[in-house]
């Protein structure tokens, strides 16, 4: 009798402690915003109620890119309140179907809830990009919208002794920053093929102090003989 009473008590507790709990209840986890112009900040708010019996606190949120930006509440949201998250996403240098994530760590029944952020970013039409192909020997110079862009085609130094392509230009180019000024090496990314290297940087002071530096180190045979025989070229 005793041990049955135990037992009834006991689901009654377990009961009680399973439903005692928050419960977020969003509008949507997903949000579309369509054909967008590149550079566009794009803002939504993730909208919910708590409809479960205790308090619903979002202790972090993560994103998977760094063009989105979160903004909550660190108050816990009271049983019957709203709230929203809050995001902003840079369309800045993207392009084309574009889907980022956004997940809250929470204290609901699904510790990690996740978001969606879909776009179909497309070039602003009315930028054009200023091109210089005469101010620096054999490097060509592309202002795009948001970054810059230094252009060196492997036919304009073949004749200087390189008979490379343009990944092992690329291979030259990283060596010559890592000898002679490695605080660029973090500021440029890199895109390159058989024909030519191109190399990118958001900072204008970077593209400056890169073409300075390609000028000196491979306008010279001799100094390309060298770059070319340390990276077994």
């Amino acid at each position: 009798m005793i041990r049955g009473i135990i037992t009834v008590l006991g689901m009654v507790v377990f009961c009680l402690t399973t439903s005692a709990q928050p419960n977020p209840v969003f509008e949507s986890k997903t949000i579309d915003f369509g054909t967008v112009v590149e550079g566009t900040i794009c803002k939504y708010s993730f909208k919910f109620k708590n409809m479960g019996n205790e308090p619903f606190l979002i202790t972090y949120v993560s994103v998977t890119c760094g063009c989105t930006v979160p903004r909550w509440s660190k108050e816990p949201v009271m049983p019957g309140d709203t709230s929203s998250v809050y995001i902003e996403f840079d369309t800045h240098n993207k392009m084309g179907s574009v889907a980022k994530g956004v997940n809250l760590t929470n204290n609901s029944s699904d510790p990690l809830i996740g978001f969606i952020i879909l776009a179909n970013v497309v070039v602003d039409s009315n930028f054009k990009a200023t091109i210089d192909s005469t101010s620096h020997k054999f490097i060509k110079l592309i202002d795009q919208k948001n970054f810059f862009q230094v252009i060196v085609p492997v036919d304009k130094i073949s004749k200087k002794a390189f008979r490379g392509t343009g990944r092992d230009l690329e291979r030259i180019v990283k060596l010559i920053l890592q000898e002679k000024d490695p605080s660029l090496i973090d500021n440029v990314w890199y895109n390159s093929n058989t024909e030519k290297l191109e190399i990118n940087t958001y900072n204008i002071d970077t593209r400056n102090s890169l073409v300075t530096l390609l000028n000196k180190e491979l306008s010279s045979k001799k100094k390309i003989k060298t770059w070319t025989k340390k990276i077994g070229v």
